[in-house]
């Protein structure tokens, strides 16, 4: 590396921190002195064009790097002390981690409200960054913001402005997410929607104003931002957050490098290091969780297994009774039918002899009654002759009176 000094020069409109190239060594003082004159102009029409904004943007430059004299001694950062100034200052961090003191956080909490001029200057700063680097550091420092609901409100509220804006970000559903409405879709769905947008899915005129690499950093850069605005709006958890990321970003991408040194590659580059370590390490729980509930419906699956066969044996046992029970009732019945058919023959056998019995004993009656009357009328025409024969009347009355008798107890001998 060149041990030359470079000097840093501040972008007055931007608030990017740049170095120009070293003076050759031996050069006339004259010529570099003229070429550190060129050089600021631009910057310098610029600022004078950008008015209040050129003002804010340079503090928070300052508040970042610090101003240079002469003779190369730095002077002390101008301290933050707006919420203008701390979005100014995030934006010229240009995607880096923005830190909030405890100091700096008091002083801008005491009035976080935003005019609408100071909005709209804000605006032209947040719309030169196309590829969303800046949001996404101011939502994690609105995080950790914690006694200050009105600070953190205020923040949330200008990047939320800030994404509705945004070319990527126009999709109704996209919308629908970002303003958190009960018709807006889940947050897989909303992620992976950003993930896969492609150049012909953007408005033509913004297209045109970036390359093909910054589209891919865009992507990138709108997924991640829209995760921890989901994880604000929504509550998501760190696990629920790495879940949706991993399904609409990690996974699509991991899965387009087929070479084995690409893969390595991949791996091997990871720069956020803390970052995949908790993406792994909530996976990881994950696993744990789910083989521990694998296990457990295993065990569960085993005892209502061994329920089951318990019922079936059971079962197998009923049927076998039911079976048995059947046979025997079965038996049961054919012997009763049996006996009753038995019974009805007999009852029929000896109802047909109670009528034949019934037969002879009404035709001996009648018989009998027949051969008493011939008697009795013979023994009353005896009887009632000029010359009246009684003995012939009391033979025949006789007759039938011992003939009745002996019929009396054949009646009574049956």
């Amino acid at each position: 590396m060149s041990d030359e000094k470079r000097t840093p020069a501040t972008n007055a409109k931007t608030g990017e921190v740049h170095y120009s190239d070293p003076a050759p060594r031996g050069a006339p003082q004259k010529q570099a002195t003229s070429e550190r004159q060129k050089r600021p102009e631009k910057d310098q029409i610029a600022g004078e064009e950008a008015g209040g904004l050129t003002q804010a943007t340079n503090s928070a430059a300052t508040a970042t790097t610090g101003t240079v004299g002469k003779r190369g001694k730095s002077k002390p950062k101008a301290e933050i002390t707006t919420l203008e100034q701390f979005i100014a200052h995030a934006y010229a961090l240009k995607g880096r981690k923005v830190p909030l003191k405890a100091k700096v956080e008091r002083q801008i909490a005491q009035d976080p409200t935003l005019s609408e001029e100071t909005l709209q200057r804000l605006k032209e700063v947040a719309s030169k960054d196309t590829t969303l680097a800046a949001p996404r550091q101011l939502l994690l420092a609105a995080r950790q913001v914690t006694g200050y609901p009105g600070l953190r409100g205020a923040i949330r509220d200008f990047v939320r402005d800030t994404l509705l804006m945004h070319p990527i970000f126009l999709h109704e559903r996209i919308d629908a997410a970002i303003r958190n409405l009960d018709e807006a879709p889940g947050p897989g769905e909303v992620l992976k929607q950003i993930a896969e947008t492609e150049a012909k899915d953007l408005p033509q005129e913004f297209v045109g104003t970036i390359k093909a690499t910054e589209l891919e950093q865009l992507r990138t850069n709108a997924v991640y931002c829209m995760a921890i605005w989901l994880a604000e709006s929504r509550g998501l958890s760190v696990a629920a957050v790495a879940d949706v990321l991993f399904t609409s970003l990690w996974a699509p991408k991991a899965q387009k490098l087929v070479a084995e040194a690409s893969k390595l590659d991949a791996v091997s580059s990871i720069a956020e290091l803390a970052g995949v370590g908790l993406a792994c390490d909530e996976y990881r729980r994950l696993a744990q969780v789910r083989l521990r509930a694998s296990e457990s419906a295993t065990n569960e699956a085993e005892v209502l297994r061994a329920r089951v066969q318990t019922l079936e044996s059971d079962i197998d046992a009923l049927r076998l009774k039911a079976s048995e029970l059947e046979e025997t009732h079965a038996t049961e019945l054919q012997a009763h039918q049996t006996e009753l058919e038995s019974l009805r023959l007999a009852t029929e056998t000896e109802a047909a002899h109670l009528r034949n019995d019934l037969e002879l004993q009404r035709t001996r009656l009648l018989r009998r009654l027949k051969s008493d009357v011939h008697l009795l009328e013979e023994g009353l025409q005896a009887f009632t002759r000029p010359k009246p024969k009684v003995h012939v009347m009391v033979d025949h009355a006789e007759r039938v009176t011992d003939a009745l008798r002996q019929e009396i107890k054949n009646l009574q001998g049956e």
